[in-house]
């Protein structure tokens, strides 16, 4: 049996945790799991108490005196805790999302995990592939010296007139409207020559899928755009228009890995046969006339899949992906890393099986001293010039966002995080990962 005393006490975990989640209001990050989640923003970001929860606290019945003060003992060092814990989310909160992020509107991802994963050297030349808010790029000048620099890349216009105000009189700061696929001619025609760490945060900002303008979100009525580029040609409603329903399928298996591709590509040629589908609303509504059904609401909206995949499609985000893997070692030194974040699968495939590549030729690991990476072989560092170069994972397995961060930005739970360091061919197939 449960005494009232204790029962109180674990009301008051459970108070100060809804609390916790209803304290973490700010929107985030780039998944495109989550574009199902849009349309439910409030039940994700503050879970309602439960109605025994929202109850007057209960008074305990008379009891010796010796069993009072047991028990409120008890509940107050729970009381305690449950403050404590909140108090360290906040100041996690705090260091995950700074002012800029806050006026952007996105809360980067696993931001002390890529600096760890990047080991940023005070001298170094770094890149940020995919700007954003500013959220790791910032925390990356936090850590160079005044002789470190960084370039910001973005092939959003935003984010980079953004980091004109955030980073503004500061000559280690230096951007460019460029696909991160571009990044080794970049290097090499700037003469800034190859980088001691690059990052690519993948996907959408909080502040691109909340804009009804930019046509991410079927939670809001826009255009059908979806373009990152807002200058480039192809835009999400040529695609649902123009193009024959057989291709339409192919995209939505391949990038969206919709099952009901087919019945899904039918449905939009019919239904644009009696004028064209213009808006992200009558696309939504017609994914949910085809697949929804009747009941409680879908886990996943029945628009979740095609979004993603006409996004991917339109941006041609697998294949600039897998263009960058291919030529990312030419944009490092020996020891260099590559740290990438991605939000889907597909995307962590590529990652994955291009930092296998002549480091998985071996099961040997590596006893490395050092933080959560592991530390730098100092015969990676030291390679001589025109040594061919190839990849050895950080870490044997995929790092995740931990459940603080998830509790403080839920859209941070599909994040997946790998790293990997150039380094000379045959010190990959001895290597293994630097995972101490």
């Amino acid at each position: 049996m449960v005494r009232p005393a204790k029962k109180a006490a674990r009301k008051m975990k459970r108070r100060a945790s809804a609390s916790l989640e209803a304290d973490s209001s700010a929107v985030s990050v780039n998944s495109e799991t989550d574009l199902d989640q849009d349309s439910q923003a409030s039940s994700l970001e503050a879970a309602p108490l439960k109605e025994e929860d929202s109850s007057t606290e209960v008074v305990a019945p008379s009891e010796s005196l010796a069993s009072k003060e047991g028990h409120s003992s008890k509940a107050a060092l729970a009381s305690k805790a449950c403050a404590s814990s909140k108090k360290a989310a906040e100041n996690a909160s705090r260091f995950w999302a700074d002012e800029w992020s806050e006026r952007f509107g996105h809360k980067p991802v696993m931001v002390s995990e890529a600096m760890e994963a990047l080991r940023v050297l005070p001298d170094g030349l770094y890149v940020d592939g995919t700007l954003g808010g500013g959220g790791h790029a910032r925390a990356i000048l936090k850590r160079l010296g005044p002789d470190g620099r960084l370039l910001g890349l973005d092939l959003d216009p935003g984010p980079l007139e953004f980091a004109r105000e955030w980073g503004a009189g500061d000559p280690r700061l230096a951007l460019a409207r460029l696909n991160f696929k571009r990044l080794a001619g970049h290097l090499s025609e700037s003469g800034l020559g190859p980088a001691d760490g690059v990052m690519v945060d993948l996907g959408l900002s909080s502040s691109q899928l909340l804009n009804p303008e930019r046509g991410f979100s079927f939670s809001f009525d826009g255009p059908l755009d979806m373009r990152l580029n807002p200058g480039s040609g192809l835009k999400a409603g040529d695609i649902v228009n123009n193009w024959s329903e057989g291709d339409i399928a192919d995209i939505l298996k391949r990038f969206g890995e919709e099952r009901m591709h087919r019945r899904l590509a039918a449905a939009i040629v019919s239904e644009r046969a009696a004028g064209p589908i213009d808006s992200t609303a009558k696309l939504a509504a017609l994914a949910q006339k085809v697949l929804g059904r009747p009941g409680p609401p879908q886990r996943i909206h029945p628009a979740t899949r095609m979004f993603m995949g006409l996004r991917l499609a339109v941006n041609d985000e697998l294949e600039s992906l897998a263009a960058f893997l291919a030529g990312a070692r030419e944009c490092l030194k020996p020891g260099g890393r590559l740290v990438v974040i991605s939000f889907h699968s597909l995307e962590d495939r590529l990652v994955k099986e291009a930092f296998r590549g002549a480091s998985a030729a071996s099961d040997s690991p590596v006893a490395m001293h050092g933080g959560f990476f592991g530390g730098r072989p100092e015969s990676a560092a030291g390679a001589p010039s025109g040594t061919p170069i190839a990849w050895r994972p950080l870490r044997r397995k995929v790092v995740k966002p931990s459940e603080l961060e998830i509790a403080l930005n839920p859209r941070a739970r599909s994040a997946k995080l790998r790293g990997a360091e150039a380094v000379s061919g045959a010190e990959a197939v001895n290597g293994g990962s630097l995972e101490g």
